[in-house]
């Protein structure tokens, strides 16, 4: 129901868009859910696991040698014991049960490395870097390729740890290992393809859940990892979850770069499975391609073949997690590393929520804080409401049920998402302090927005012969005329309500639904900006937000900035846009065919193709071609072709005083 100006309803047709297909439950045959998140799904019992695992009252571990025929599931200790574990059973000794997950503030530090290799010392050592520069309490060691009697030599490298190796599965694929000072590992499943343990940190009284993957490498093989997974996700309720490794597969070609013959049907079923196991990815920084094959030109190829994935409710507990692709090292993988939620807290924007608009409270709090009486110019007089901050914009949601769970993980991944943990500067070297990267982001724009301008005055004399008076006294006329309040009005209702507000909060909903109460007010102060040119500089205070247009942004140049101002800044913005649209065509120049109604980029596009055809042939001229990034393209305006009506307005309204 869409709400009218006399307080009514009228019934209205919602326009949905997908942006990717909703996943559809298996169970019920609803969207909006995985299969494993059903309230009617039965978890799946596993029965128990025989493993070893250390006791409480243990000194630190000491090598032991291992022998083949006690070599396929073992703990190094100095006791072992066998015990019963229980896959999802309850958190380990001395972890608090009652305590709410958003309590706990303190994720570890971990990580996961396909080494390619554990024998040499050169691996040894860049494995022990590793976990010094990163401060590592946990490690997950893929494709080691020690034989069993040399593991407890290996193992010697990184002392009072505790390890944890499958021998089951052909050459030793995965090992665990851990410090047995800050955390308790139990082992819960074991596969060839995956190891999937209850870790507990003992400081912060907090269990969770780690499954590290190494994939096999073919398709077929790999389905036995996916209807696993998806096993374990049945299995697990409300606990974080991480899942992470060498998967040996992409999900799109996006992740590849190079001649490769990936086949779609492994994508397919990676993608299925992340869908049916709920499972997200978590914000990546550094590298944006995880393995590379060692070879050189056209030969050479890149994959993100490594990464780490967690569930809803790790994104829950930490919701600014996020983890790091480091440089390869003596691999062809890349290291991945997490690190603990370091999250700087600043205090959030105010934002109104169009939800708002419904309750029936809302018009009569309008009209009691309208009344109250403020001096000073028209446009100041404004609402201020208690702070809500908009948390999702999903246009496919708009008329479903918003309280699912595929609409939390989207507020989840979104506000994971827009934070940056490091950047790397001009001279390539890697900021992670928040502070540094701050820093960074501000000189930048202060070079690229700002700094001196050069100001020119020309004498119009010598230019009139040479200008084109392209528009007719009658087009001078319509575009000089009042500014209306129907115009004023039709400005407002023709800005979308989901719109990202200005730094003041207001969406242009909150306009709508309280117009028949503020409305007078909102006219009166845009005809005063057309009839005096003043505008309050907090009217025109613009939000610079960046957009990434890499998926994994390294530079502050891979950031797209976009700018969200206010919604009476748009209406003025509108108001004049509108007017001039039917003269731009003659205004601009014919070889401009973006951004101008009845001209379309993709001229261009054709006509340089047809330019470079054949432009490296032999046997030709010589020639050169320059490729021209233009980051400013409508950062200036020449005002000569303007009306002095617009000269005036649009002095105002962006303080562009000549």
């Amino acid at each position: 129901m869409m709400p009218k100006e006399d307080g009514t309803e009228v019934p209205c047709k919602v326009e949905v868009e997908y942006e990717w297909v909703p996943p559809k439950c298996k169970n019920c045959m609803s969207l909006g859910h995985a299969t494993t998140a059903c309230p009617d799904s039965k978890k799946v019992e596993k029965p128990p696991v025989s493993v070893y695992v250390q006791k409480r009252t243990m000194k630190p571990p000491v090598s032991q040698p291992v022998t083949k025929k006690d070599a396929a599931r073992t703990v190094q200790h100095e006791e072992d014991e066998i015990v019963e574990v229980e896959p999802g059973a309850a958190h380990s000794e001395g972890v608090d049960k009652g305590k709410s997950p958003l309590e706990y503030c303190y994720v570890m530090n971990a990580g996961i490395w396909n080494v390619r290799g554990l024998n040499r010392r050169d691996h040894q050592v860049a494995v022990k870097e590793l976990v010094s520069e990163s401060r590592l309490q946990f490690l997950g060691l893929l494709e080691t390729r020690v034989s069993a009697v040399n593991v407890s030599r290996v193992q010697t490298f990184l002392p009072h740890w505790s390890w944890f190796t499958d021998y089951a599965g052909p050459g030793n694929r995965i090992w665990i290992a851990w410090d047995d000072e800050l955390l308790d590992v139990n082992v819960l499943d074991l596969d060839a393809q995956f190891i999937h343990c209850r870790i507990t940190i003992r400081c912060a009284h907090l269990s969770i859940l780690a499954t590290v993957v190494y994939g096999a490498n073919d398709t077929i093989s790999r389905r036995g990892l996916w209807q696993k997974l998806v096993l374990l996700a049945n299995s697990i309720s409300d606990e974080p979850w991480m899942v992470g490794g060498d998967f040996n597969t992409v999900l799109d070609m996006s992740e590849v770069c190079g001649s490769s013959a990936d086949i779609h049907l492994a994508m397919t079923e990676f993608r299925d499975c992340l869908l049916d196991t709920g499972l997200i990815h978590l914000p990546v920084q550094g590298e944006r391609f995880s393995w590379h094959n060692c070879s050189e030109g056209d030969r050479s190829l890149w994959k993100r073949l490594d990464r780490l994935l967690v569930n809803d409710a790790w994104l829950s507990q930490w919701p600014n997690s996020h983890y790091h692709c480091l440089n390869a090292r003596t691999s062809d993988h890349s290291p991945l590393v997490i690190r603990g939620d370091t999250a700087t807290h600043t205090v959030s924007m105010f934002r109104f929520d169009n939800y708002l608009t419904m309750s029936s409270d809302f018009t009569p709090s309008v009209q009691n804080i309208w009344r109250h009486r403020i001096e000073g110019t028209a446009i100041a007089t404004k609402l201020e409401q208690n702070m809500l901050q908009q948390r999702a914009k999903i246009q496919w949601l708009k008329g479903g049920d918003q309280c699912s769970r595929i609409f939390f993980r989207k507020v989840a991944m979104r506000r994971a998402a827009k934070r940056v943990f490091q950047i790397t500067n001009e001279a390539g070297r890697i900021l992670t302090e928040h502070d540094e990267v701050v820093d960074e982001f501000v000189s930048f724009y202060q070079r690229l927005l700002g700094g001196e301008r050069r100001r020119e005055f020309l004498d119009l004399r010598y230019l009139r012969p040479w200008a084109r008076h392209v528009v007719t006294p009658d087009e001078c006329m319509e575009l000089v005329q009042s500014v209306t309040r129907e115009e004023i009005k039709d400005a407002f209702f023709d800005i979308a309500e989901d719109k990202a507000p200005g730094p003041d909060g207001y969406s242009s909903g909150f306009y709508k639904a309280a117009w028949p109460v503020i409305g007078e007010e909102v006219v009166k102060a845009i005809l005063e900006f057309f009839t005096t040119g003043r505008l309050l500089k907090q009217v025109n205070t613009t939000i610079l937000a960046l957009i990434p247009k890499v998926r994994v942004p390294s530079l502050v140049s891979d950031f797209r900035p976009i700018s969200c101002c206010n919604v009476l800044y748009k209406v003025i913005t509108k108001i004049i846009v509108q007017r001039l649209r039917s003269v731009l065509d003659k205004m601009i120049s014919p070889s401009q065919n973006a951004f101008v109604p009845g001209r379309s980029i993709g001229d261009n596009i054709l006509l340089a193709q047809e330019i470079f055809s054949g432009y490296n042939r032999q046997g030709l001229p010589m020639r050169c071609a320059l490729k021209v990034d233009l980051r400013k393209a409508y950062d200036t305006s020449n005002g000569i072709s303007l009306l002095p009506y617009y000269i005036f307005w649009i002095s105002g309204h962006l303080y562009w005083l000549d």
